[in-house]
């Protein structure tokens, strides 16, 4: 039961720095191509030409597996070794950078990329246009959208396809993040001229997948669906295949076609696990056990799961995929639990602006707990009066009916009029977020009856 205390020392310590340069430059020549430990070795041997070729591979196969951050790390010792040897390899490296933290989109990892092209020894079209690009994507990422669209119309038409491709996205990530339909329009319509016009499957494929999203928001989810099941076919690398696996499985969810969804979320699952990417494993998952939950293939509470989306997951993954796990837990008479996960998905929401979010969770947590304050009731106030789904608003209102007697009257007197209650013959039985339509509406009605 002893500790023992050890000292890690590095064999060539003490050698001479032409040894260890030799011996460096030896191990590299007997290391495989395109490996991680082969770029380290090349760049401790000072062959700088080699290592920013090197990290040209290196970097895209670990993009390309979906490895984005590793990708990114591969890609700046590329360009410290590609700035030293003088390398025309630095604008392949910095378009992957551009790449993999787009795939990120994060202002975090957009800012890192800028500052590399920022102090790029030599200023070329390429730098120029992913510099924009980068820049573009900071102000959409702020709420800037159409100035975002608008400062990347110049370099739309550039004639590298994969600058071209990183501008389209962004201009559609702008463009889909506001509610303006015109600049919708005009970022899609320009999206899919430039794919049709190169005659690559790969761009029809991610104009595909962009206008897919569009038709989600509209709520056209099969006309969603149809555009990802044929996009995924057509994505080249591990990462965009399985994010739009994902999306077809969401847009197969909210048409009621629980097995299709089942198995495209399954599919993306697979994926994202091979490639060890957990933003998307996260999604995969949380499509595929809210497809299982609303099938009533009640799935077991994972709390392995719930304590992952609470430390790395972006809000707006975590936040519906925390839902899925609260009303796994009702379903299962574990009201505890189900109340304090609701509450923390409420949290969540609220501090990233998710309104539905919010607003189920607040209804979820009063349910489960039997428990709602005046504060809390003000702000469901607040957000059941925001424009969301019929479905989510009925569901919300018949959880919060639930929670107190003060609950249930504020509920018949002020909000029941938001939302058309059906005659049951006519109201569906399928399991949505939390209740069936049936089922919200019986308890609405009893209460109304009281």
């Amino acid at each position: 039961g002893a500790l023992k205390a050890v000292a890690s020392v590095r064999a060539s310590a003490g050698w001479p720095a032409a040894r260890r340069t030799a011996v460096h430059s030896a191990v590299a020549d007997l290391l495989p191509p395109a490996t991680e430990a082969r770029l380290a070795h090349l760049m401790e041997a000072g062959r700088f030409a080699e290592a920013a070729e090197e990290a040209v591979a290196v970097a895209r196969r670990l993009f390309d597996s979906g490895r984005t951050d590793a990708a990114m790390v591969a890609a700046f010792d590329g360009l410290a070794a590609a700035r030293r040897a003088k390398s025309p390899c630095a604008d392949g490296l910095l378009r992957i950078s551009v790449d993999a933290a787009l795939s990120a989109f994060t202002i975090d990892a957009v800012h890192l990329v800028a500052a590399r092209i920022a102090r790029a020894d030599t200023a070329t079209t390429s730098s120029g246009i992913l510099a924009v690009v980068c820049e573009a994507a900071r102000i959409a990422m702020s709420g800037g959208a159409a100035r975002a669209v608008e400062m990347t119309d110049a370099i739309a038409e550039t004639s590298n396809d994969d600058d071209a491709r990183l501008c389209h996205m962004v201009r559609v990530f702008a463009a889909m993040s506001s509610r303006d339909a015109a600049l919708q329009h005009r970022a899609l319509g320009a999206a899919f001229r430039w794919a049709r016009r190169g005659g690559r499957r790969s761009r029809l494929g991610s104009a595909r997948a962009w206008m897919a999203r569009r038709r989600y928001a509209q709520g056209r989810y099969r006309s969603s669906a149809w555009l990802n099941t044929r996009a995924a076919a057509s994505m080249n690398t591990v990462h965009r295949r399985a994010l739009v696996e994902s999306d077809a499985a969401s847009s197969l969810l909210e048409t009621g076609d629980l097995a299709a969804a089942a198995d495209w979320s399954a599919r993306a699952l697979r994926r994202a696990i091979s490639a060890r990417v957990p933003s998307l494993e996260a999604r995969a998952t949380w499509i595929l056990r809210a497809a299982q939950y609303r099938a009533r293939a009640v799935p077991m509470p994972d709390a392995e799961l719930e304590s992952a989306l609470g430390l790395s997951i972006a809000p707006h993954t975590a936040c519906p995929a925390m839902l899925v796990e609260v009303a796994v837990r009702m379903r299962r008479g574990d009201w505890s639990a189900a109340a304090t996960c609701a509450a923390a998905a409420a949290a969540v929401a609220r501090r990233n602006g998710i309104t539905s979010v919010e607003m189920l969770a607040l209804a979820a947590a009063a349910s489960c707990s039997r428990n709602v304050g005046p504060v809390e009731l003000d702000r469901f106030a607040s957000l059941i009066a925001k424009p969301v789904s019929a479905s989510l608003r009925l569901q919300a209102l018949a959880l919060m009916s639930t929670a107190t007697p003060a609950a249930a009257a504020r509920v018949r007197r002020e909000w029941t009029r938001l939302v058309t209650l059906r005659p049951d013959r006519h109201c569906n039985d399928q399991w949505l977020e939390f209740l069936s339509e049936r089922e919200a509406t019986r308890i609405l009605t009893a209460q109304s009856n009281d």
